[in-house]
């Protein structure tokens, strides 16, 4: 794992894992949880840019999905299946004391933080369906959200936390409705429709929402029952959710398009909602999309037309140029995982 400025200088490898590993960094900036083998021992590590011995506070090597950091960056939340791999125990960790804390015993996947912090949605089988709960980093004040024969999953903090946005359907999703956090009352967000209905992602401010129906992208207020079709997704397959420009005025996302067992093509999305409707498109050749904050650039590893090879890029949208990152005089490819804190 290395850290490198945007403009390529003071590059410098953090640490050299055993093995695979994930990364990523707190929202204060002052840390880097890893979850990976080092000095042959797994788990979830913490480290920052100038710290060159990892601490383990999570020793666990069956983890599935995390770390996920709360917004205030005190907390750490993961999932690990159990025998039953359909099945997660859902776990939180407090930063400053670094010791695991069962929270949800049997479900625990799909989890988010609400934005405050205070509580952790998540999806959980019961009886043969799947419902929405919530549950106190410390584990307390559980409590379902959700109790139709339906399934629920999918849950998404919107509106400044007054809401969570929940995918709905017996065999797949067919509508998206609003839940409350409090007591489950619930606010149809979408018409139920027979050709699917599929989340894409939520702005950071909770107040606009990419959906997709059928093979149409649209676009639709958190307060507002009229969606705005602005593109098609009838291909490719979801490698990453949206990501909204701080300004809220671009969005971006990254598609696979699976061309045989052997050979995977990339694209990378870009929604200008500056214009009216939004225009929406679609770039191949690219992948690993991340907005350096407070501007409309964002870094990605990008498949020059001549072939040479990705290389990391930042594509400046208001000019619509993209430059190349040098990284020790060469051309490099992020291809992992990578993310930008502080301004350039």
């Amino acid at each position: 794992m290395w850290v490198v400025r945007p403009d390529g200088t003071d590059a410098h490898m953090l640490l050299e894992a055993d093995g695979w590993f994930t990364t990523t960094w707190s929202p204060d900036g002052s840390h880097i949880a890893v979850r990976h083998r080092y000095n042959q021992k797994d788990g979830i590590y913490l480290t920052a840019p100038n710290v060159i011995t990892p601490t383990l506070v999570v020793t666990d090597t069956n983890i599935a999905t995390g770390p996920l950091w709360s917004p205030d960056s005190t907390y750490l939340a993961y999932n690990v299946p159990t025998e039953n791999v359909s099945e997660y125990i859902l776990y939180t960790a407090a930063v400053a004391e670094g010791a695991p804390l069962m929270v949800v015993a049997n479900g625990g996947y799909d989890f988010n933080w609400s934005p405050n912090s205070t509580f952790l949605s998540f999806t959980v089988e019961r009886d043969g369906e799947t419902d929405v709960a919530v549950v106190e980093p410390d584990g307390e004040a559980f409590r379902y959200l959700t109790t139709t024969s339906d399934n629920e999953y999918r849950p998404t903090w919107v509106d400044g936390g007054s809401a969570l946005l929940v995918s709905r359907g017996v065999d797949s999703p067919t509508q998206l409705v609003l839940l409350s956090p409090e007591d489950g009352a619930e606010t149809p967000f979408t018409e139920s429709r027979s050709d699917g209905v599929d989340l894409l992602g939520v702005s950071q401010n909770g107040e606009q929402v990419l959906w997709v129906d059928g093979s149409t992208v649209q676009w639709q207020l958190i307060d507002s029952t009229t969606p705005t079709a602005i593109g098609t997704f009838n291909v490719g397959i979801l490698a990453s959710p949206p990501m909204w420009s701080d300004d809220l005025d671009y969005a971006i996302w990254n598609e696979i398009y699976p061309i045989s067992p052997n050979i995977t093509n990339y694209a990378v999305v870009t929604v200008d909602f500056t214009t009216s409707p939004a225009t929406m498109e679609r770039t191949f050749g690219a992948r690993t999309s991340l907005w350096l904050p407070g501007t409309h650039t964002f870094s990605f590893s990008y498949l020059p037309e001549n072939g040479t090879g990705f290389s990391a890029t930042l594509w400046d949208l208001d000019t619509d140029t993209k430059t190349p990152i040098p990284f020790n005089g060469q051309n490099w490819d992020p291809r992992i995982e990578a993310w930008w804190v502080d301004a350039p």
